[in-house]
């Protein structure tokens, strides 16, 4: 929020042993992700600048077709790149606990299939990262953050004991102290 573009990272769990390196693939916003679904009117939010990408075990860009708008969604269902809502599936989806998702060819994205080893996937890691190349910019960015009195998965609730328990709220507070 507040950051003008992010970098959603997923590690594909392996289910077996295997020679390979896990796939590692996600989604590039160059939008701010809003507050909370209830503050926005549309479903949809980023542009046509968003893409979806692979970077193991082959590296690979999906960018946006201009077949619709259906960038990214969030509910309290997950979180989804392309698609419909309630209709086909997501180019990119990953359930609202970020332990599984699925990958589904999109009229946003095209044919995204191959991003996990199969439609429907397990997460190992899932990170988001904000991309800021204005050192001013970061510094407003959380200052708002920090300032805001709203919403917000790291304030008590149902939300942060999710990320307590899958400990993801760790991985936060050590990447705060890391950024200063």
């Amino acid at each position: 929020r507040g950051v003008p573009a992010s970098l959603l990272v997923v590690t594909e769990r392996q289910l077996a042993p295997l020679p390979m390196r896990p796939r590692v693939f996600g989604a590039f916003l160059p939008t701010p992700w809003p507050l909370t679904s209830a503050n926005r009117r549309q479903p949809w939010f980023g542009d046509s600048r968003a893409f979806l990408f692979s970077l193991s075990p082959e590296r690979r860009v999906h960018p946006a077709t201009g077949n619709d708008d259906h960038f990214a969604h969030v509910s309290s269902e997950g979180i989804g790149f392309g698609g419909e809502i309630g209709g086909g599936g997501h180019a990119l989806f990953l359930s609202s606990d970020l332990s599984e998702g699925r990958c589904l060819p999109s009229r946003t994205f095209g044919d995204t299939s191959g991003l996990a080893g199969g439609v429907h996937f397990l997460a190992d890691n899932v990170q988001l990262w904000d991309v800021c190349d204005d050192p001013m910019a970061r510094g407003r960015a959380r200052a708002e953050w920090e300032a805001d009195d709203g919403e917000s998965v790291l304030q008590p609730g149902q939300d942060k004991l999710m990320l307590e328990f899958v400990g993801v709220e760790r991985d936060i507070a050590v990447l705060r102290r890391f950024n200063g």
